[in-house]
């Protein structure tokens, strides 16, 4: 259950902003109750509203210290709320000042330094310029609604499209014009990337993303041109098609696919198909590498060349990026490193928690949480995953691993388990939270990518980053579906680039 604490100033639109979250809740599924209260409102008082929503709400009433969210549309009501929200909560403020009635006929200064109390006070504080973005937009008086779209890159339950729909559906027809919704969850998270829920959602993104162009390394499977052929027809990119050209065509022609506006590249065998691909990449003429009939291991001795390959001087590693269902809040969750590094050392892993963190930057996720896996909770010279595991929370304690939040060894339940963390008596930022599973191998990194992938009839999308490019090398048994998610999410990477 989500629990959100709103508070503002008389006029300046907190009940109609805690009607939109309540909407949009609703709209996503989830059981909600609100409750708000305004007394000397019109006088420009304190105006407040409490929003709960999850799978099951009895009350709308918040308990003093537990709200998960506190959202002020002004920025002394913001410590006048403090009290209400959780240690580590999250606090949105709009930087907008309005005199309280009491200080101005007694000139008494405006307090200068809120900001910095409130930034000692919460972990997590986003202070958001609203009535200038709400100028931007052509109606100053949607501040409030700006600050709506702050909340939603913290709330990824619910969908883009449902923000969408109920901020669109909140005013009358002639003022939607002045506030599309997908303009105002852009501007409401400044600096703050819209986070994509699903993979559903990350496939709408790819759609308003700038059209890459993809060089498929021996292009004659036939998943791959079904995914590339998709990805086509959504306007997400071009394709250079390398590989046996006859063969290629023919098989496009069998699955009734379009060739108009492909490119060929005609290769003989996968050792020169692979080369070419990437060639094609290294000469700026694709944004994207893409794995076809060739072998990852061919594949990967082409890019890693260090004459004509796509060395960065990063390693390079994998990100499985799955759909995690398990909780009231469906989320986005990385599995790294399934594909690239067999065994990897303290250094490497290090590297390969970098990289994912870039790839959840992308999705939007501003501080991803990391859980570097073990089989214990407590580090032992038995599992030798364990103590790097306790070393890179070391190293993010001490400030050398920055952007992110990370703590180990944590076995899988305790990660994915706030539940479980709390019967164990765990005390974690990660714990029920994780964003990121760091594996201590490949082998299980890619064997629990493959069992949720089968067991939930999933089809994950994946990349490989480090790289000059996105590297896309879906396995020969991947669906067309996991390889076309797989170039929305390289389309994201390169985007980003």
């Amino acid at each position: 259950m989500k629990s959100v604490f709103l508070t503002g100033v008389g006029g300046h639109g907190v009940l109609k902003l805690s009607g939109i979250l309540a909407e949009a809740a609703l709209t996503a599924g989830f059981d909600v109750r609100k409750s708000e209260i305004h007394g000397m409102s019109q006088r420009g008082g304190s105006v407040v509203s409490q929003v709960r929503y999850g799978n099951r709400v009895h009350s709308p009433l918040i308990p003093a210290g537990t709200a998960d969210v506190l959202i002020s549309l002004e920025l002394l009501e913001a410590l006048r709320a403090l009290p209400c929200l959780r240690p580590d909560g999250i606090l949105l403020v709009n930087e907008h000042r309005i005199t309280p009635a009491p200080v101005g006929p007694h000139r008494i200064p405006y307090p200068e330094n809120v900001r910095e109390l409130c930034e000692d006070s919460v972990e997590t504080v986003m202070f958001v310029p609203a009535l200038e973005m709400a100028r931007d937009l052509g109606n100053e008086k949607a501040a409030n609604v700006v600050m709506a779209g702050a909340f939603s890159t913290f709330a990824r339950e619910i969908s883009v499209e449902a923000w969408v729909h109920t901020i669109e559906a909140a005013f009358r027809p002639q003022h939607r014009e002045l506030l599309p919704g997908r303009e105002v969850l852009r501007l409401g998270g400044p600096g703050v990337p819209l986070m994509i829920p699903s993979l559903h959602e990350l496939r709408e993104h790819a759609s308003q993303l700038s059209p890459r162009t993809i060089a498929v390394a021996a292009a004659e499977t036939d998943h791959t041109l079904r995914a590339v052929s998709e990805a086509r027809r959504r306007g997400w990119a071009a394709a250079i098609l390398v590989g046996d050209e006859e063969v290629i065509r023919r098989r496009l022609e069998s699955l009734e696919l379009e060739l108009d506006g492909l490119d060929f590249v005609h290769c003989a065998g996968e050792r020169e198909a692979a080369a070419a691909a990437v060639a094609l990449v290294r000469a700026g003429e694709a944004d994207i590498l893409l794995k076809g009939a060739v072998s990852t291991a061919v594949l990967m001795h082409s890019v890693l060349d260090r004459e004509t390959g796509l060395r960065t001087g990063e390693l390079l590693s994998d990100v499985f990026v799955i759909e995690y269902t398990g909780s009231e809040s469906g989320r986005l969750v990385g599995i790294t490193d399934g594909c690239i590094n067999p065994t990897p050392d303290l250094k490497q892993k290090e590297a390969i928690l970098r990289n994912a963190v870039h790839v959840f930057h992308a999705l939007g996720v501003e501080e991803p949480r990391v859980a570097v896996l073990s089989g214990t909770e407590k580090p032992t010279p038995k599992l030798p995953g364990s103590m790097d595991a306790a070393r890179l929370t070391e190293a993010y304690e001490a400030g050398d691993i920055r952007e992110c939040v990370v703590d180990g060894p944590l076995a899988m339940d305790l990660a994915l388990s706030a539940e479980a963390a709390a019967l164990k008596g765990i005390v974690s930022p990660v714990a029920g939270r994780a964003d990121i599973l760091l594996f201590p191998t490949l082998e299980a990194a890619n064997i629990t990518a493959k069992a949720i992938q089968y067991w939930t009839s999933q089809d994950p999308g994946h990349a490989v980053v480090g790289a000059a490019v996105p590297v896309l090398i879906p396995s020969r048994a991947e669906s067309a579906r996991a390889r076309l998610n797989a170039i929305a999410l390289g389309s994201l990477l390169a985007e980003r680039a």
